[in-house]
């Protein structure tokens, strides 16, 4: 198990303040699944975007302790109670890092994997459908519109304009 923190700087005195701790890991010394706030074994980086005044993060999951063929998490956080909640899990294949962009006023999340396609999902906001409905959720990603890519063993992607 590894301690990992979210962490809020000031924008003028530039000092951190220590939102909310939470460990990584999947499983105990016996292989039965750890309960924990959040649970984040093998997760590369997180990308974080603000909607509305609501903060979204999305978790690259490279492995989940037996696997690189896992799922990524894509949370919500409670800026009040300093706590993450999973709102999505998004198949993925040993993914580096996400990307938020936007086309066209549509929302975007791109997934770099290592093991597998990576993938563009349209995200949609403000969403009420079951999955997300029934969580809270104002954020989702459209899995059964997934757009894969012909790229493999990514670690990154950016995303740069030329006008």
């Amino acid at each position: 198990m590894t301690p990992g923190a979210i962490y809020r700087i000031d924008n003028i005195t530039h000092r951190l303040t220590r939102l909310s701790t939470f460990m990584t890991g999947m499983s105990d010394a016996w292989g039965t699944p750890l309960r924990n706030r959040y649970i984040a074994a093998g997760v590369s980086r997180y990308s974080h975007i603000s909607l509305g005044g609501e903060h979204y993060v999305l978790g690259a999951t490279s492995w989940n302790g037996k696997d690189t063929n896992t799922s990524s998490g894509l949370y919500h956080f409670n800026e009040s109670s300093g706590q993450l909640k999973l709102l999505q899990e998004i198949d993925t294949y040993g993914a580096r890092n996400w990307l938020f962009f936007r086309l066209n006023d549509t929302l975007f999340a791109a997934v770099a994997n290592y093991n597998g396609p990576s993938a563009i999902y349209k995200c949609q906001e403000g969403a009420n459908n079951n999955q997300s409905a029934s969580r809270g959720s104002m954020l989702s990603l459209q899995t059964s519109t997934v757009i894969e890519l012909d790229i493999r063993a990514a670690s990154s992607m950016t995303m740069f304009s030329i006008q």
